[in-house]
C-alpha cells in the first residue's frame, strides 16, 4: 500500500544462501576513488565503498533446531560533496555515515526489521539582483528564496529459513 502512494521505495530485493557460521556481505551502493599518500610520498588511489552495506553471520542454535542467532552490521553512507577533505593537491568528498550493529536471535522464516537510519537535508536557495536585492526593506522584492527539505528512512527487512 505504500508503494502505490509514493511514500516508500523498493530499493532491492536480493535472496542469498549462507552456509552456517559463515559470513555474507551485500552491498547496494558503489566505490569512490580516494587518494592516499604512502609513507615515501607516493600518491595511490584507494576505492571506499559506499551505500548499503550489511554484513551477516548467521549460526543454528543447537538447542533449538528451528532457530537462528544472527551478528549483523549494517552501515548506509554516502558521498558528502558539501564538506570536501583536502587530500594532497586532490578535493574529495567527506562520508556521512550511519551504522547500525546487533545480535538477534528468531525463528526460521520469521522477519526482522532494522530501522532508524534517517538522514534529512534542507537546502535554501536565495538569489537577488546585484546592489539591489541588498537594499533594506525595497531588496525584497528583487529578492527570491527557495526550500528544499529532504527526508528518507530505510528500513531493511531480513527474512532467515533454515534450507535443508
Amino acid at each position: 500500500m505504500l508503494e502505490t502512494e509514493g511514500k516508500a521505495q523498493l530499493l532491492s530485493n536480493p535472496k542469498v544462501i549462507v552456509q552456517a557460521q559463515s559470513q555474507a556481505n551485500f552491498v547496494v551502493g558503489g566505490e569512490q576513488p580516494y587518494p592516499v599518500t604512502g609513507a615515501t610520498g607516493s600518491v595511490g588511489v584507494e576505492l571506499k565503498k559506499y551505500g548499503v552495506i550489511l554484513n551477516i553471520m548467521p549460526v543454528i542454535n543447537p538447542n533449538k533446531k528451528d532457530t537462528i542467532r544472527a551478528e549483523l552490521q549494517l552501515e548506509v553512507s554516502n558521498p558528502d560533496y558539501s564538506k570536501p577533505v583536502q587530500v594532497g593537491n586532490t578535493t574529495v568528498p567527506s562520508f556521512v555515515t550511519r551504522q547500525i550493529q546487533t545480535s538477534v536471535e528468531i525463528k526460521s522464516g520469521e522477519t526482522l526489521v532494522l530501522g532508524g537510519l534517517k538522514s534529512s537535508t534542507k537546502n535554501v536557495n536565495k538569489t537577488r539582483i546585484p546592489y539591489i536585492g541588498r537594499i533594506p526593506i525595497l531588496g525584497l522584492l528583487f529578492t527570491s528564496s527557495s526550500v528544499v527539505e529532504t527526508q528518507s528512512s530505510l528500513f531493511l527487512f531480513i527474512t532467515m529459513e533454515i534450507v535443508k
